[in-house]
């Protein structure tokens, strides 16, 4: 069946599966200081390519399953978690417990697995509805078009932008457009004027990374903390961001309390016991990471002992680096994933969603086990012939890189950066030359653009190089590259129901442009 979905051809799935087995070393060992462990030099490792679909949460589940099977889940050589544990905050590396059954618990600092049905909902991203979907943000636009067709019984009135340019990051010019126009007051907080600025009541500057000061770990096989300092005074009239989400919080009276913006903070910081935010008070930012620093040294380091030093990374122990689940059973079948399942299941049907509100849940996803489920993009689009897929190089980690006069200099002089990526045998079937200007169309999108062949790339594929396309006023980006995400449609059915990742694929097609059209 996979060779038949994939046009992978069955004997080469085959030899690649020999290979990795074997290449995993299943029952071959490492000694680490004195401790014994497996060693399985084989991972599979995937990012958005993967993730980034309506189906992406089943693959993922198919892919731990196959590191749990060869035994190289958070085993050396093989697998290991860190993105979302207490590290990221200068907290000592988690182990995972383990519940009654002997599973293993999941566990990610400051985030929050499984939302609690309500009706009417209350998350306008309708995670009520999708209670293992941490990332619906782009459903947003749609429930502030109209919040009666999911049962919200409020209207959205106002809308904060942070470090975010909904225009350029989720799909749907169309949706995302009328939606920020139906608010009473959008408030952007952010670097410089983009797309999404323009349709900002109020827009609040804010210091740039090299104004600002900042506690963090993103390394991997360290814990501790490292500090990113101020190197110059603010140039302009502009504030830390968190300082102005601090006193919005405060402002608008959700600071204080159990739920309020310091309780928030405790959690997604990791503060705990002495070292944590009192609910009932106002901080700064400066204040808040000195508290940071504290908790997390067991108040042996301050903000200005880090200001002096710079870091106090040391190596993580092999002990908390390799098998965090330590005595804890892996699911292979993902009985927590089927027990949430069902309960949404009786939710939806007790308050009788689909039938008044026309609204259709995928289920399915919840069977606990993976299993093939197409994405919308596969249903019958004859006449869009090519999926269109998004690739991020060095060059584009971020959209925002392209505001940057240095990274756009460099993607000017690169062949791929600012063209359409094209099999040469597809092009040359459809009368294209390389270099040529064609229309990209989907069902949503029509964008000029100009096409570069290549051999490295599937023949039913056409590939952007996203975080280009912009058409706001700034200098650097402005009308350079491609827009992608406008071909993407905004919708439940192309979301994911574990974890909640829009569809990032889509199907357009692709033809000359004639001299003088458009």
């Amino acid at each position: 069946m996979a060779s038949q979905i994939t046009d992978v051809p069955a004997e080469k799935i085959r030899h690649i599966t020999r290979e990795f087995v074997e290449a995993a070393n299943i029952g071959g060992t490492i000694t680490i200081e004195n401790k014994e462990y497996p060693l399985r030099p084989a991972a599979i490792l995937s990012y958005r390519g993967l993730q980034a679909h309506s189906n992406g949460g089943v693959a993922m589940m198919a892919q731990a399953i196959v590191m749990m099977l060869i035994g190289a889940l958070s085993a050396p050589g093989g697998l290991l978690a860190k993105s979302m544990d207490d590290r990221r905050f200068g907290g000592a590396p988690a182990y995972l417990s383990k519940a009654e059954d002997g599973i293993v618990r999941p566990h990610a600092t400051g985030w929050e697995f499984r939302t609690p049905f309500s009706f009417p909902p209350q998350r306008l991203d309708l995670r009520e509805y999708c209670p293992l979907a941490f990332d619906l943000g782009h459903l947003v636009p749609l429930t502030v078009l109209d919040p009666a067709r999911f049962g919200f019984d409020y209207r959205p009135e106002a809308l904060i932008l942070y470090h975010t340019n909904p225009l350029t990051n989720i799909g749907d010019l169309d949706v995302v457009t009328e939606a920020l126009k139906k608010l009473d007051m959008v408030v952007s907080i952010n670097l410089c004027l983009d797309e999404s600025t323009d349709f900002a009541d109020v827009v609040l500057p804010e210091h740039s990374y090299l104004e600002r000061y900042n506690l963090s770990n993103f390394t991997y096989d360290m814990r501790g903390l490292q500090i990113s300092q101020p190197v110059i005074d603010p140039l302009y009239n502009t504030k830390e961001g968190m300082h102005i989400l601090i006193e919005l919080a405060h402002r608008a009276d959700f600071l204080f309390g159990e739920n309020g913006f310091n309780a928030h903070l405790n959690r997604t910081l990791g503060l705990k016991g002495p070292y944590q935010l009192d609910l009932n008070k106002k901080y700064t930012y400066e204040e808040v990471l000195d508290i940071q620093a504290k908790c997390h040294s067991n108040g042996k380091r301050d903000l200005d002992w880090y200001k002096k030093h710079g870091n106090d990374f040391r190596p993580v122990k092999p002990e908390q680096k390799y098998l965090q689940y330590r005595d804890a059973r892996l699911p292979l079948y993902f009985n927590f994933i089927k027990y949430v399942g069902d309960d949404l299941k009786k939710s939806l049907e007790e308050y009788d969603i689909e039938k008044k509100l026309g609204l259709k849940v995928n289920l399915d996803q919840y069977k606990g086990i993976p299993y093939w489920e197409p994405s919308p993009i596969h249903e019958d689009h004859s006449e869009f012939d090519l999926y269109l897929i998004a690739y991020k190089s060095y060059l584009t980690t971020f959209v925002d890189m392209a505001t940057n006069p240095i990274i756009m200099d460099i993607a000017q002089h690169d062949p791929y950066h600012l063209y359409i990526m094209i099999n040469s045998d597809t092009a040359k079937k459809k009368g294209l030359q390389d270099g040529d200007t064609v229309w990209l169309e989907s069902r949503l999108a029509k964008v000029k653009a100009r096409v570069r062949f290549s051999q490295g790339i599937h023949p039913q594929t056409v590939a952007i190089s996203q975080g280009f396309g912009r058409w706001s006023k700034h200098p650097s980006a402005r009308d350079k590259g491609i827009k992608y995400n406008p071909h993407l449609p905004i919708s439940l059915s192309y979301s994911g129901m574990l974890g909640g990742s829009m569809e990032t694929a889509a199907r357009v097609r692709i033809y000359k442009r004639t001299e003088g059209e458009g």
